[in-house]
């Protein structure tokens, strides 16, 4: 939890402070994402009928980019479940969603300019 705060304290620190303003929940998802802490990997979120479809694009050092593609769900105001195995939440007061995949691994990022 420390940890987590801590990412988020730095995020804040070193992007400012950023807003969404969601007209449908889940909508302050929607977009393209960085993160200082994994410097190569580019999250894109995007709204299906069914739900949301999330991109994640790692950086390959020798050239090219992996990409995976998921489905995930809302399953709470802020809380964005992807593919059965990652959480997203999205802390509305600083604009930073964090990524948790584990009870002690997290990284935040912070929404691009459209």
């Amino acid at each position: 939890m420390k940890r987590i705060a801590a990412i988020m304290f730095s995020l804040l620190i070193s992007a400012g402070i950023t807003t969404a303003h969601a007209q449908v929940p889940g909508d302050e998802f929607v977009g393209t994402w960085k993160s200082p802490q994994m410097v190569d990997t580019t999250i894109e979120i995007r709204r299906t009928e069914k739900g949301y479809l999330v991109q994640e694009m790692q950086q390959n050092v020798f050239g090219g980019a992996q990409v995976m593609s998921r489905t995930a769900e809302l399953v709470r105001l802020g809380m964005l479940h992807v593919g059965g195995t990652s959480v997203y939440e999205y802390d509305q007061s600083t604009g930073i969603m964090v990524l948790t995949l584990g009870p002690t691994t997290a990284a935040g990022f912070v929404r691009q300019p459209q």
